[in-house]
């Protein structure tokens, strides 16, 4: 999809080398918000294998196991990403419920929510907060899923206000209890969560934000 020179496209990084210029601006993205601006801090046996590597980039283990959709200007920059994850690709467990004691109820929340995919790592050059990018890599993700998996929904976990109101904007609904992350944490996430028929509702209302 393209808007006013912005392409999104859906990517598989089925191997280290694959993408490998795009995966790496990923990366240093990430970084950027999620370390720089967030301030995670990353222990070092985290279930994600989440690890800074390189030039500044953050990368995990589950990257090659996503379904990424990436926007880049026409230069090929990228300014804005997110994925989403089976669980069946690894291991049978999303990504969450790594993080969170087996069985307890926010685990138990993530694991009633079948069939669906987690959508995470959405983050957005600053330069381009104000516009739709945003907007734009949510639709696109509601687009595949309702096309290649129409049964299924999506949760998202955040901890981030802005956020959670952008999500349930879109039609998501808070479920559960919220969580940390880590004991640490500052503040509780919560499990945004869109069915198989708001994922509908959420890409029809992402068209209509685009192009009114």
């Amino acid at each position: 999809m393209a808007l006013h020179g912005i392409t999104v496209r859906a990517i598989r990084f089925l191997n280290s080398k694959q993408h490998i210029g795009i995966r790496q601006q990923i990366g240093r993205l990430l970084y950027q918000v999620y370390i720089k601006e967030q301030q995670w801090k990353l222990e070092p046996n985290n279930p994600s294998g989440l690890r800074i590597v390189r030039n500044n980039e953050l990368i995990d283990n589950i990257d090659e196991s996503a379904t990424w959709f990436v926007a880049m200007k026409e230069d090929q920059s990228v300014i804005g990403c997110c994925r989403v994850v089976d669980k069946d690709q690894i291991g049978g467990h999303h990504e969450t419920q790594w993080y969170l004691t087996k069985n307890s109820p926010s685990w138990k929340t993530i694991d009633s929510l079948y069939p669906c995919l987690e959508g995470n790592r959405m983050a957005v050059a600053q330069n381009y907060r104000r516009s739709l990018v945003g907007t734009i890599l949510l639709q696109q993700t509601m687009t595949y899923i309702h096309t290649a998996l129409p049964n299924y929904g999506m949760f998202a976990c955040t901890a981030q206000p802005a956020m959670q109101t952008a999500l349930e904007r879109l039609g998501a609904v808070c479920v559960g209890t919220p969580f940390r992350y880590d004991k640490n944490d500052l503040r509780s996430a919560n499990i945004c969560w869109f069915s198989a028929d708001a994922v509908i509702i959420a890409l029809n209302r992402g068209l209509h934000r685009i192009y009114q």
